[in-house]
């Protein structure tokens, strides 16, 4: 299937009141660029291999290009970069996976992030800051 057949559900959000108490893996490399001026295309991987495709990414596109969420961490735990846009590629393996991805959505758009393309399969997911208007 390709990435235009599929279907996609748009979600305003509004973002978990709680703080992040530690950056995401990789999280670091991606303010950098930041505070450069620099808006990096951010990949975000969870779920299953994610590490594996994380450094696949960074090998391939530099620090600053992905993000890993660790299995078995509540993404609300974490804090993210506040980037215009990031994509998530997060497998479906069960029906808890909606409800943790609806979670990464809250904290994303707790620590900034604007827009967010979640991978749900067949569909995606596309999350927004509520109040934000997509151009």
């Amino acid at each position: 299937m390709s990435a235009s057949d599929r279907t996609t559900t748009a979600i305003e959000i509004d973002a978990v009141t709680r703080q992040g108490l530690h950056r995401a893996p990789f999280c670091s490399e991606i303010e950098l660029l930041l505070l450069a001026g620099i808006q990096p295309n951010v990949y975000l991987y969870a779920g299953t291999d994610c590490w594996e495709k994380a450094k696949h990414r960074r090998a391939v596109h530099g620090a600053g290009s992905a993000l890993v969420l660790p299995a078995e961490t509540d993404p609300c735990d974490l804090r993210w970069p506040a980037v215009e846009a990031l994509v998530v590629c997060w497998p479906t393996t069960n029906h808890s996976d909606y409800r943790n991805k609806i979670l990464l959505a809250q904290a994303l758009v707790r620590d900034g992030v604007r827009y967010a393309a979640i991978e749900h399969k067949p569909e995606w997911l596309n999350v927004y800051r509520a109040g934000v208007l997509m151009s």
